[in-house]
């Protein structure tokens, strides 16, 4: 890992282990690019959900609001 991202992060602690594979399925990531960082750099970098993408499931507001009560 980068001194960096070190100094920025801290100590990397472990967290998971399971088997990485091109095709593996990810929640939020592409497996191939995932897999090809792990591969060349020795890590991959994932940064948590913007707020347009947490917000992305969430229910549209109503058109009018004073129908709501």
């Amino acid at each position: 890992m980068p001194d960096e991202l070190l100094l920025m992060f801290g100590e990397p602690a472990h967290v998971i282990d399971f088997d990485l594979t091109p095709e593996r399925k990810m929640a939020r990531g592409d497996a191939k690019i995932v897999y090809e960082a792990m591969t060349t750099k020795g890590y991959y970098m994932q940064m948590p959900p913007a707020e347009v993408e947490k917000m992305g499931n969430m229910t549209p507001p109503p058109e009018r609001l004073d129908n709501i009560f």
